[in-house]
C-alpha cells in the first residue's frame, strides 16, 4: 500500500511508475482517490501488482489515503486493515 499510496500522491517520476488509473465513475463513497479495476482475460494477469492492489486501495477511508506524510498513512492503514 506504500508503493500505492507512492504512486497517487506522485513521489515517483510519472515516466518511471506504474501507470494507475482512477475510476470517474465512483460514487460519492470511500475516497476521492478510487483506482478502476481492468478486466483481464489471462491468469497471469492477475497477479499483477496492478490488479491485487486495488480492491485493498479502494476499501481504505478518505482519512487514511489524504494523509499528509508516508508515515501517517503508514500507521494509519495498519489501524484500519487489522
Amino acid at each position: 500500500m506504500l508503493e500505492v499510496f507512492k504512486i497517487v500522491h506522485e513521489y515517483y517520476d510519472d515516466s518511471a511508475a506504474v501507470k494507475l488509473c482512477f475510476n470517474i465513475f465512483s460514487t460519492s463513497r470511500g475516497n476521492e482517490y478510487k483506482l478502476q479495476k481492468h478486466a483481464n482475460h489471462y491468469y497471469l494477469r492477475k497477479l499483477c501488482f496492478c490488479l491485487r492492489v486495488v480492491d485493498i486501495w479502494n476499501s481504505l477511508s478518505e482519512s487514511v489515503v489524504d494523509a499528509y506524510k508516508i508515515n501517517t498513512f503508514s500507521n494509519s492503514s495498519r489501524q484500519t486493515l487489522e
